[in-house]
């Protein structure tokens, strides 16, 4: 049977796509994958296929159910970025139409069990991510980028944001907008809004502290880059305003954040998924947290790296680097 799996995000998602379908491939199994023309496809063949559910499209998932396929649930936020009751009940929408639900971990499996049906709960199966495999220091060489080597070193200091509140459509427009799309009509949920707000104007307060902090690296390592990498809905002349007077100041997100983390010195981030990504791939992690409310911020990935609470202790903790790109900061870098 074919497999259909659907790509939202390219610069994240196209590799660990890639290597599931070189493992379907390897099962027998081939493989369709692109962005719309893959629904485009499932919709219009009527061919029984198994299809890999990223977004929780009903019409989708019932059509493939009715032409005889079957529908695994890939979720590449694994609940990652909040475990409100109002994500995961927004989730388990598709459970009239999905044949299997893959969770990221034992925790993303017990929010959704204990939002489900009982005799539901066998649908879900802790699986993991398959970018996540890729995630691993055995792929360096993989991810390894000349041409960032070339322009940055070996030695830069990467600063990865996740601010939707920094919005390049400004974030009313862009809640308004998720608001229209039926998968997303949680952004209709009052009560949901409000946190979103909350959660906005946490984020908004966290812009000018990361601002701060690439300017005092840049001043305390003049020999080094800072590059601030915004996430792809980031206005990104909000940084760029900010530093555009300090000549080792990169703001760039050009290509696969993983091939700027596999020749980075150190990672730094508040509560992006990229943290996880820099641990498994074996890099020295920096949770920058000038302040933390720990309902606000994402619920796992804001525990990942070594707390620095001010700008003093994560320039002192860049300091404490010694050479190899693989060195590590002292105390627990992975909290359970």
């Amino acid at each position: 049977m074919l497999c259909a799996i659907p790509i939202e995000i390219a610069a994240r998602e196209l590799d660990g796509v890639l290597y599931l379908a070189l493992h379907l491939a390897a099962r027998g199994l081939p493989t369709l994958l692109g962005e719309r023309m893959v629904n485009q496809y499932v919709l219009s063949s009527r061919k029984p296929v198994v299809y890999f559910d990223s977004d929780q499209d009903l019409s989708v998932n019932e059509a493939v159910l009715a032409a005889g396929g079957r529908v695994v649930n890939l979720n590449p936020e694994g609940l990652n970025q909040w475990d409100r009751v109002e994500v995961v009940d927004n989730l388990l929408r598709i459970l009239p139409c999905v044949t299997r639900i893959c969770a990221w971990g034992e925790r993303q499996a017990a929010l959704l069990r204990a939002r489900m049906p009982q005799d539901k709960a066998g649908l879900v199966a802790v699986t993991g991510y398959p970018s996540f495999d890729l995630a691993h220091r055995d792929f360096l060489p993989y991810y390894r980028d000349e041409d960032l080597v070339r322009q940055h070193g070996e030695d830069y200091i990467l600063m990865n944001t996740s601010f939707t509140s920094n919005h390049v459509m400004g974030f009313d427009h862009y809640v308004a907008m998720l608001g229209r799309m039926k998968e997303w009509r949680i952004y209709k949920d009052g009560k949901f809004l409000e946190f979103k707000r909350r959660a906005a104007e946490y984020q908004r307060r966290m812009l000018e502290p990361f601002v701060d902090l690439a300017r005092r690296l840049a001043q305390r390592f003049p020999e080094r880059h800072v590059v601030i990498r915004p996430h792809p809905v980031e206005n990104m002349e909000f940084y760029r305003s900010r530093t555009r007077d300090l000549a080792n100041i990169f703001v760039d997100r050009t290509g696969s954040v993983r091939h700027w983390i596999a020749t980075a010195r150190a990672v730094i981030h508040h509560d992006c998924t990229t943290g996880l990504e820099a641990l498994l791939m074996g890099k020295p992690v920096i949770q920058f947290r000038p302040f933390f409310d720990a309902e606000l911020a994402a619920p796992i990935v804001s525990s990942l790296g070594i707390p620095a609470t001010t700008a003093d202790q994560a320039l002192e903790l860049v300091a404490g680097l010694g050479p190899g790109a693989l060195a590590a900061l002292p105390g627990p870098a992975l909290e359970p």
